[in-house]
């Protein structure tokens, strides 16, 4: 007897949530399968392929149920990509997302990083082919505090 179960997939770059969305499976996937993105995750997305690769399987603690990691995989997995330091003193946990979407819309497949930094900047430093523009630097940031003054001040409490 076949069982089906709706199962929460998440897809990450790195430590960054790009999308989730849940999946009918009858069996679930092994590590190493490649699985279709969700139609609408992928509209979000630019630069990354329509489907990723399963990394590893861990369980909700919650509700016990299996929750799929896919990893996200780059169109052009050899380029030299952007890596932006960002000050996680300075950006509040629940807007860390909306922060790596605006970067997403901005920059080529960037990988971020979260640093405690006592600088009173959102972007502590950017590597990779951006990081020789330091205009665009700027222009990130004042985009990122724009954000940040635009949210609901019960979002930006730390």
């Amino acid at each position: 007897m076949n069982t089906h179960h709706d199962i929460t997939v998440r897809l990450l770059d790195g430590k960054s949530l790009l999308g989730n969305w849940t999946l009918d499976f009858e069996k679930l996937p092994t590590i190493g399968d490649s699985l279709p993105l969700d139609a609408v995750v992928a509209s979000e997305l630019r630069g990354y392929r329509d489907h990723a690769l399963v990394s590893r399987i861990d369980v909700d603690l919650a509700s016990q149920d299996p929750v799929i990691i896919l990893d996200a995989l780059p169109l052009n997995h050899e380029a030299i990509r952007n890596v932006v330091i960002l000050n996680e003193n300075y950006i509040s946990k629940p807007l860390r997302h909306d922060v790596e979407r605006l970067l997403r819309s901005r920059l080529e497949v960037p990988v971020f990083e979260w640093v405690a930094s006592h600088e009173a900047r959102p972007i502590v430093d950017i590597h990779g082919p951006d990081s020789g523009c330091h205009t665009a630097v700027l222009r990130l940031g004042e985009e990122i505090r724009a954000l940040l003054a635009a949210a609901s001040p019960l979002t930006t409490v730390g």
